[in-house]
């Protein structure tokens, strides 16, 4: 039901995805499973279709509705009836992409940041090429 489901939604919107997934992972709650897939997926749909940085995504809105309701019959003793109602429920998971963090935007091309940037830079690069001889890395 809706009601049991926007419990969790509001334990974890405006969590980053991952720090949400870890959540939901370790949450007590039966339909957890279901709110880490929704989410996952529309992590993966930001991904893929509009090119955003994974690491960068967090759960913006996280949200719960009512769906169908289907009204099936239960037959009890005497001849008396009881009404069943299976509720259905509509999940929705919007992810944004976060602004840049100032320190990110302070790097610039001049400083210690910057240089520690270079050098990581140029070790992957080291990395990948001697992935690609067959060669063991030793790292600089």
């Amino acid at each position: 039901s809706p009601f049991k489901l926007n419990e969790i939604c509001k334990d974890v919107r405006g969590l980053s995805v991952d720090e949400a997934l870890i959540q939901l992972k370790f949450s007590e709650k039966r339909k957890a499973a279901k709110v880490a897939d929704v989410i996952r997926n529309a992590a993966q749909n930001a991904e893929h279709n509009f090119y955003m940085d994974r690491s960068r995504l967090y759960v913006d809105e996280l949200t719960a509705t009512k769906g169908q309701v289907l009204k099936r019959v239960r037959f009890r003793a005497r001849g008396k009836v009881d009404f069943v109602r299976h509720r259905y429920t509509h999940l929705t998971a919007v992810v944004k992409e976060q602004e840049w963090h100032p320190r990110e935007q302070r790097i610039g091309t001049k400083g210690p940041l910057y240089e520690t940037k270079q050098r990581r830079e140029e070790q992957v690069v080291a990395y990948n090429k001697a992935r690609q001889a067959g060669e063991p890395w030793m790292g600089n």
